[in-house]
């Protein structure tokens, strides 16, 4: 993805008080995840199924 679609995208959701984070490895992704979210803590998956 091209780095002005990506500021319009932040620019967007950040109008809608809505943070992002961007990251180009994968790698980066878990790490910032992991440090993030304490150890003593848990983590569900919501998902809906509609009719």
């Amino acid at each position: 993805m091209d780095i002005k679609r990506i500021n319009d995208l932040k620019k967007n959701f950040k109008s809608r008080n809505i943070e992002v984070k961007y990251f180009e490895i994968l790698e980066d992704v878990k790490s910032y995840i992991l440090n993030i979210i304490p150890v003593e803590c848990s983590n569900g998956i919501g998902r809906s199924i509609t009719l």
